[in-house]
């Protein structure tokens, strides 16, 4: 695959999943994290009422 010289979180925990299970789990809760923040604010800023 082409892309650059960093890792995304998704290929980090894909690596991690068979060796290592516990680190995999860990950087799951990454993402998790940022998507319970959006919608945190999304529900703050009424914007969810107003779909």
């Amino acid at each position: 695959f082409t892309g650059g010289a960093t890792q995304m979180i998704g290929s980090i925990i894909a690596q991690n999943i068979n060796l290592n299970p516990p680190v995999a789990a860990a950087y799951s809760m990454i993402p998790i994290f940022f998507i319970v923040i959006y919608l945190m604010v999304a529900r703050r800023t009424g914007s969810l009422e107003r779909m």
